[in-house]
């Protein structure tokens, strides 16, 4: 299945990796402890609020990549649920060069 990568970064920048985490973890001058590895530490970091890693564990990825595994849902899933945001305004679905496309997944 095709995912337009312009829907893809619109839902990236629409939830911001540290909005995100703070719902798990407190977040301190961009640490946090790693809800992976359960680290008794501040040992992920938050780099740029788009990349988190634990120095721990070595757990590292993206916003999507956070949501999928502490969720255990997969890819699509996951941005099936950030897309469905009662609270954003996204943009309709685009298909293949920027025509009309099969928007099923959402």
């Amino acid at each position: 299945m095709f995912i337009n990568t312009e829907l893809l970064e619109f839902i990236r920048l629409k939830n911001p990796l540290s909005s995100v985490v703070e719902k798990y973890e407190v977040i301190e001058k961009d640490c946090c402890k790693c809800p992976f590895c359960h680290s008794k530490t501040n040992s992920l970091n938050l780099f740029h609020d788009e990349i988190y890693t634990c120095f721990h564990c070595g757990e590292s990825g993206d916003v999507f990549g956070f949501v999928s595994k502490i969720e255990k849902i997969s890819f699509l899933e996951t941005v099936q649920k950030m897309g469905r945001n009662p609270d954003r305004d996204y943009p309709k679905c685009q298909g293949l060069a920027g025509k009309p496309g099969n928007c099923e997944h959402f």
